[in-house]
């Protein structure tokens, strides 16, 4: 199941794998004000 959390007023896409929660990487890394969101996820994932 797809859906949007809202964090602070910014979007978060989430998928629900095996009833737990996943968060879309790039969605996380520009709320945490990554420049790069790509680098930032293969550096920190």
């Amino acid at each position: 199941m797809n859906e949007i959390f809202n964090f602070h007023g910014q979007e978060v896409r989430t998928l629900t794998i095996d009833d737990e929660p996943w968060f879309v990487g790039k969605d996380v890394a520009d709320i945490l004000g990554y420049a790069n969101s790509r680098k930032a996820i293969f550096d920190h994932v």
